[in-house]
């Protein structure tokens, strides 16, 4: 596991090399051991965003190590492009899969998002944080994180 997080996590394979640095590397979804996938062109394919980064949905948390987690690439593509049929098909299939885990992580994600960035601070409605509130926050919960894990 990394000890040290960097101050300032800037870019989404950083993120992704922390998450997959996390053992064992495995899906959150299935628990299927994903080391076939370490080392091969489909590793950072295996990381995915809980709360959508797509369509600027939840921009902030793009960066936050807590919203990425490790599926096969089978389960992430299920995840971000496949409906409700699809996913109880695979669940059938693959017994261990529980897509109840992601849909609770989800929700603690989401009331997260709205108390780190609300969408109106003081008395302004909109309210549009900077880059540099947005790296403060998640620094800070990227710390908090990576503390819980180690416990």
């Amino acid at each position: 596991m990394i000890e040290i997080l960097p101050k300032f996590i800037s870019t989404e394979l950083s993120c992704f090399k922390i998450v997959w640095s996390i053992p064992p590397p495995k899906s959150f979804l299935s628990g299927e051991l994903l080391l076939s996938y370490l080392h091969s062109g489909y590793s950072f394919s295996c990381c995915a965003h809980v709360l959508s980064k797509a369509a600027n949905k939840y921009p902030h948390f793009r960066l936050y190590l807590k919203n990425i987690i490790l599926l096969s690439p089978t389960e992430h593509h299920l995840l971000d492009q496949g409906n409700e049929k699809q996913r109880i098909t695979y669940a059938k299939e693959v017994k261990t899969a529980d897509w109840s885990k992601i849909d609770r992580l989800r929700e603690e994600l989401l009331q997260e998002y709205k108390k780190h960035f609300p969408s109106t601070v003081g008395m302004i409605i909109g309210y549009h944080y900077s880059p540099d509130e947005v790296l403060e926050v998640i620094r800070v919960l990227n710390g908090e994180f990576m503390d819980a894990i180690k416990h």
